[in-house]
């Protein structure tokens, strides 16, 4: 018997709290090495990168195994900019509506 996509995906909820964590949960050393040497700018900047990186790894967990997957996230390509990733992991339960306004905020402050 095989499975599909959605039996080997882990459920919503661990990938809300990966998420959540990730937006959370950095280490107070692991923030000040990495944003200390930028300016505000540039850390938020650093930060949303992250934020988007982390989005673009949840996004592909719930994927089924395929070369397109990673032709997906390219530049210019259907999931290939943080605004993107952001109302799909959204629309998809991925990701809560609290976390969706926050994410728009950082989009749209780092623009």
């Amino acid at each position: 018997m095989s499975s599909s996509p959605s039996d080997t995906a882990p459920p919503p909820q661990t990938m809300l709290t990966a998420l959540g964590a990730a937006l959370i949960g950095l280490q107070k050393r692991m923030f000040h090495e990495k944003f200390s040497m930028h300016t505000e700018r540039g850390a938020a900047l650093s930060a949303a990168a992250d934020l988007d990186e982390e989005l673009t790894v949840t996004i592909k967990k719930h994927m089924i195994d395929s070369s397109l997957k990673a032709m997906m996230f390219k530049e210019g390509r259907p999931l290939g900019n943080f605004g993107t990733k952001i109302q799909v992991a959204y629309l998809l339960g991925i990701i809560s509506k609290l976390i969706f306004e926050e994410l728009e905020v950082v989009k749209r402050d780092t623009q």
